[in-house]
Parts: C-alpha cells; structure tokens; sequence
C-alpha cells in the first residue's frame, strides 16, 4: 500500500514538473512569430496539472494547428545569425591562435570580441597587464564570457587565460 502511496505522489510530482516545464515554455515562447503558440502551451500546462489527462488531446490539436500556421519571418533571420555566429566564432579562434603564440610577458594580448562585438572593459593589453588584473575586473571578464567566477584569484585569472588562448601562466 506504501509503494502504491508513493508511486501516486511521485507521478502526481512529476506531471506537475512538466505543467511547470509547459508554463515556462509558454513563457518564453510569447516573443514576437511565436504568440500564437502561447496559449497553447498555457492549455496544455493547465491541463496537465488536472488529474484528467483527455482534455489535453484537444490542447495538443490546436497546438500543431497553430505551429503549421507560424510565419515564415522568423526563418529569414535564421541564415544572416549563422552567419554571425560563424564570423563571431572565426574572430574568437583567429585571436586564441594568436594569443597561443605569446612567449614573453610584455607581448600584446589579441581580444576576443564579446557577443555584442565589443572589446570587454579592462581587457588586458598583455599577460604582465592580466597579472595585475583585480579580482573585480577578472569576474566582470569572466562573467562577460559567461564564465564560471568561483575559485581564488589565481585560478580564476588562470581560467580566464586559457579562454583566450594563452598558454604560457606565469603572471
């Protein structure tokens, strides 16, 4: 009686697990292009939280119907993101090669470009310029790069050091 107890709690837990999981999408996805597949979601979250499963047929329906009937908009932006992805990840590569290179502490520092295409606050110029680095400006570095921000100082500039390229450590 005690496993059929918890069986029924833990099923009821995990079907409100997905009617979070479907709110949440429903959340997201009432951006522009995709409204209309946002009440969908929301009828299906509300209907999976009731112990009735059936209602949520009907839900699923409208819901393919409505995805058939997205625009095509969002899809032409598809290829010009690519492609700058493709170039923001070449420009990163570009400079990690460059920065692998680095002997010498005084020898410049190539800057990888943020997402917004921009060289990040307190960027150091070379590795003497990283080792002088705060803990502040090594977080809001990291951070930029969403990076994790744990650990001392020196393993944070470390890691950070690695990111773009730099193989030599010594700070």
């Amino acid at each position: 009686m005690e496993n059929t107890m918890d069986d029924m709690m833990e099923q009821e837990l995990n079907v409100q697990n997905m009617a979070d999981a479907f709110q949440a999408i429903a959340t997201e996805i009432a951006k522009p292009n995709l409204q209309n597949m946002a009440g969908a979601f929301q009828t299906i979250a509300t209907e999976i939280a009731k112990p009735n499963l059936q209602n949520m047929a009907g839900a699923f329906q409208t819901l393919a119907t409505k995805i058939v009937n997205i625009p095509n908009i969002a899809n032409n932006n598809i290829p010009q993101l690519f492609q700058n992805l493709y170039q923001q990840m070449e420009q990163r590569n570009s400079a990690r090669v460059g920065n692998s290179s680095i002997r010498d502490r005084h020898t410049d520092i190539e800057a990888l470009l943020t997402n917004a295409g921009a060289i990040p606050p307190n960027y150091p110029v070379d590795i003497e310029a990283l080792g002088n680095t705060t803990s502040d400006q090594i977080d809001g570095l990291l951070a930029t790069y969403s990076l994790p921000v744990n650990g001392d100082l020196l393993t944070r500039k470390i890691r950070f050091a690695r990111f773009i390229g730099i193989k030599i450590m010594s700070f």
